[in-house]
């Protein structure tokens, strides 16, 4: 188990998590497809797609934890989990074809997404300044800017509950309690601090002795620890330079 505490100063602050949830589950390959994996073993019994996208957002993601190959190199990568049946998984491959990276014996972990609830918390245990007038700025509250590329995409607060229910809202919509707001593997973020006393950004979790791959692409693209923040939910790019982020503790 590991803690680690973020501390956000007034103002913009560039961050991410280092630490990642335990495995949900762990298990090898049987058969594989251009986009799904079936298991080896006794059936796990998931409900139908339990691991897919909530709110408009992936939860889970494929990692592939030991390569089983007589040529293994691909250690570390992953794909966003799209649906599931009670014994497979089909994934988001962006153009992948999961036979030319993974077979029979490979072994896979499925691991949950990172979310603000996780590092900010919600309710009455919410470390964020809260909006109160539903106009989000950084002189009244805090607000966290997802990013893409060179640009910001998505602008999120956590209202208090005085002109609509309590929670975050992003872009406008919500509320959420923050467990579905995921982040990518290592995806950097912009929070941007209202002026008032510092706090930390406490993220309690296992940090295992595993890798995380990352495509960067011939643009620009924010990383940190090597992860590409372009698009959490893009397992790599063509033509793009491998970044290999070991997590190991």
């Amino acid at each position: 188990m590991g803690v680690h505490k973020i501390p956000l100063s007034a103002g913009p602050n560039f961050i991410a998590s280092p630490l990642h949830r335990a495995p949900t589950f762990r298990g090898t390959i049987a058969s594989v497809t251009a986009n799904s994996m079936t298991f080896s073993g006794a059936n796990p019994g998931w409900s139908a797609n339990q691991f897919g996208p909530l709110d408009g957002r992936s939860q889970y993601m494929a990692l592939l934890r030991k390569d089983a190959s007589a040529t293994p190199g691909n250690e570390g990568d992953w794909w966003p989990i799209i649906a599931n049946t009670g014994n497979a998984i089909t994934l988001s491959t962006r153009g992948d074809n999961l036979t030319t990276f993974l077979g029979a014996s490979d072994e896979i972990e499925i691991r949950h997404l990172t979310s603000l609830k996780d590092l900010f918390g919600t309710g009455a245990t919410v470390r964020l300044n809260k909006d109160a007038d539903g106009s989000p700025n950084s002189a009244d509250e805090d607000v966290i800017y997802l990013v893409r590329g060179n640009s910001f995409a998505n602008e999120i607060v956590y209202h208090n509950g005085s002109l609509a229910p309590q929670g975050y809202y992003i872009d406008g919509a919500g509320p959420f309690d923050g467990a579905s707001l995921t982040l990518a593997p290592d995806e950097p973020f912009m929070l941007v601090r209202k002026s008032s006393a510092e706090r930390n950004a406490t993220h309690e979790r296992i940090r295992a002795d595993f890798s995380i791959n990352s495509f960067l692409g011939p643009r620009f693209e924010p990383c940190w620890n090597g992860i590409s923040a372009n698009d959490p939910n893009r397992h790599k790019r063509p033509t793009g330079i491998r970044m290999d982020s070991r997590q190991r503790w």
